[in-house]
C-alpha cells in the first residue's frame, strides 16, 4: 500500500523535466539537497523539523520515452514516513513543478 503512495507515472515528461521538478519541489518545501545524481536519476535531501532530521529519496526511472516513474520515500528520524497524506502533498506540489517546466516558466 505504502509504495502505491510513494509512487506516480508521468505521461509527456522526460527524466530531465522530473529531474528538475524534484529538485524545485524539494527546494519549495524548504529541503537542501544533499546529492543529485542525474544519471540514476536519484536526489537526496534533507532538513530539520522541531529538532528531528527528515530525509527523502526521490528516484525517477525513464519506462519509456516521455514516460516515467517518480518515487519519493521520507524518514522522519529513524522511522519511513508510512502516511500516505505526506506523499499525495508532495505530489500535488510536484503536479505544479511539472507543468511550470514542462512549459518552461521560471
Amino acid at each position: 500500500m505504502i509504495r502505491q503512495a510513494q509512487t506516480r507515472e508521468y505521461e509527456q515528461v522526460s527524466k530531465k523535466q522530473a529531474m528538475r521538478a524534484s529538485i524545485a519541489t524539494l527546494q519549495d518545501l524548504n529541503f537542501i539537497l544533499d546529492k543529485v545524481d542525474a544519471d540514476l536519476g536519484a536526489i537526496s535531501a534533507s532538513k530539520f523539523s522541531t529538532g528531528i532530521s527528515v530525509k527523502v529519496t526521490v528516484t525517477i526511472r525513464e519506462k519509456a520515452p516521455n514516460l516515467v516513474t517518480v518515487r519519493a520515500n521520507t524518514t522522519y528520524g529513524e522511522r519511513t514516513v508510512d502516511d500516505p497524506v505526506v506523499y499525495q502533498d508532495f505530489f500535488a506540489l510536484l503536479d505544479k513543478s511539472l507543468f511550470l517546466v514542462k512549459n518552461q516558466v521560471d
